[in-house]
């Protein structure tokens, strides 16, 4: 047994037997690749509105150009 799943003397019921330490860290990396695909996810929707709202506003721009030439 290595140090690192030492029995630990002060809380002798928090000791992780090596496979139930596995499983934590396994769900811990699977929530973790799941926030990222959902942190990727939102990226992408802000990169769609940000193309949205340029694209309204080169088109106010266009329309105050053509008023402006109207005049």
């Amino acid at each position: 047994m290595n140090s690192h799943h030492a029995f630990n003397l002060q809380h002798p019921n928090t000791y992780k037997w090596p496979a139930e330490e596995l499983t934590e860290t396994m769900s811990t990396e699977m929530s973790i690749m799941e926030f990222r695909i959902q942190i990727a996810v939102l990226n992408k929707r802000l990169d769609k509105l940000n193309k949205i709202v340029q694209q309204t506003l080169n088109i106010k721009q266009q329309e105050k150009l053509i008023e402006l030439m109207a005049d």
